[in-house]
């Protein structure tokens, strides 16, 4: 997977854009706890 895939994967930034803020706390909280 290039670099670039990968920051959209991870990036909290990119999250907030797609899902929307409480969507992408959510996905943030789970990855954290995994």
């Amino acid at each position: 997977m290039p670099p670039e895939e990968l920051e959209d994967q991870y990036s909290p930034s990119r999250w907030v854009v797609r899902q929307g803020p409480q969507e992408a706390l959510r996905t943030y909280a789970q990855t954290g706890l995994q």
